[in-house]
């Protein structure tokens, strides 16, 4: 389904800037951005698939027909940044808060990207860890990086078997020791 694509820089609170691609799609084609980021998961390293993807008409070219990344990220700027909507569940709720935690950021809307917000690797596995700990959802980084907004994440979570708390059997054992039922 994609007829162009090119990458652009943008810029990112943590890493100094990223890059986003711009796509253009063939006559006649049928694409989202979700989908063509799922297709690039079985054909590309995770780290070379852009967090931000977005498609566009036409791609500017200069007279000699030479791409002006410069003008496509002024152009998609505002694209890039999605409209704010607010948790609409429970799970939203907590994925939000534990994303604005971890990024040490304000509000988190649920189409918000993790990574386009100043997430990186390492603050995504604190971001996994919390989850893991608050809703005992068991999700691998590679998960955050298919799926990187608050909605996607909240999807996986219901999604995923609840992981058993690992020290519970702990917790009893210790208690069922003091109170000498026990041996």
């Amino acid at each position: 389904a994609v007829g162009q694509a090119v990458t652009f820089r943008v810029p990112h609170a943590t890493l100094g800037e990223d890059v986003a691609t711009a796509v253009v799609l063939k006559d006649g084609a049928r694409a989202t951005a979700d989908e063509i980021r799922a297709f690039l998961f079985g054909r590309l390293a995770e780290f070379k698939i852009p967090s931000q993807l977005v498609i566009v008409d036409t791609i500017p070219k200069g007279a000699t027909g030479k791409i002006e990344r410069i003008r496509l990220e002024a152009e998609l700027a505002e694209r890039l940044k999605p409209t704010f909507v607010a948790p609409r569940d429970g799970t939203e709720a907590q994925v939000a808060a534990i994303f604005s935690e971890v990024l040490g950021i304000g509000e988190v809307g649920v189409e918000d990207n993790f990574f386009a917000l100043g997430g990186d690797s390492l603050r995504g596995f604190q971001a996994l860890a919390r989850i893991r700990a608050q809703l005992r959802a068991d999700l691998s980084i590679l998960e955050l990086f298919k799926g990187p907004t608050v909605a996607q994440i909240a999807r996986e979570v219901a999604r995923v078997p609840v992981v058993a708390d690992a020290f519970a059997l702990e917790r009893i054992l210790a208690s069922a020791r003091e109170s000498g039922q026990l041996g």
